[in-house]
């Protein structure tokens, strides 16, 4: 009975990990855009095209590595989209929020089924890394320390974007977007500029949680 339970909780939080990553990606890439004054809503366009894309990629090249960053490049296609609309057009960030992700939902659908309608390819399995001694620690071992590299990097960049946010530059630039973008661009510094390099970042960071997820 104890070996069912451990084995049960084991797989519960290796489930949570698979589903929560790209929640994850996504939420951290949500906040760097809302934080440098962007509404984004269009981030689940941004995960289907990194699903999409990532899936294309990894499968043609049998390569997981490559399907992540492509992923990753898929995302950013749409936040440069939305970015060039909204931040240097003008438009509604509501308005085109929706649009990318049902033209994304659209679009990565009819691709799917004109590439894959009949074949169902599926892909291999995902290489892991074992954090030394942590692994071996029973029930959670297995489940928070053999991953492979993107959780670990997924869960790195939560200390790391607090950090940038509190002692950097870039990251107090990207609050004073934001809260103050007229003292922000009173130091010489572009809005515009600051606020598209954070949309396109969160393209990136959503991207690659699609293409995770996928």
């Amino acid at each position: 009975m104890e070996g069912l339970t451990s084995g049960f909780v084991t797989s519960l939080l290796m489930g949570a990990i698979v589903a929560g990553i790209p929640l994850l990606l996504a939420g951290l890439g949500v906040q760097l855009s809302e934080k440098a004054g962007v509404l984004n809503i269009g981030l689940e366009g941004m995960m289907l095209a990194g699903a999409w894309l990532g899936f294309l990629v990894a499968w043609r090249h049998d390569s997981m590595a490559l399907g992540l960053w492509a992923g990753a490049a898929g995302g950013m296609m749409v936040a440069a989209l939305m970015a060039g609309l909204c931040l240097w057009l003008r438009l509604n960030q509501i308005v085109i929020g929706i649009a990318l992700t049902l033209g994304a939902e659209g679009a990565t659908a009819l691709l799917q089924q004109m590439a894959f309608s009949h074949s169902y390819p599926r892909l291999g399995g995902v290489n892991t890394l074992s954090v030394p001694w942590l692994a071996t620690l029973p029930v959670f071992g297995k489940a928070l320390f053999v991953q492979p590299l993107v959780v670990y990097l997924a869960v790195g960049c939560v200390p790391l974007l607090a950090w940038l946010y509190r002692a950097s530059n870039a990251g107090l630039a990207v609050q004073a977007a934001g809260d103050k973008p007229a003292a922000l661009d009173a130091t010489g510094v572009s809005v515009q500029g600051t606020r598209t390099l954070a949309v396109l970042t969160t393209g990136a960071l959503a991207g690659l949680g699609g293409a995770y997820m996928e």
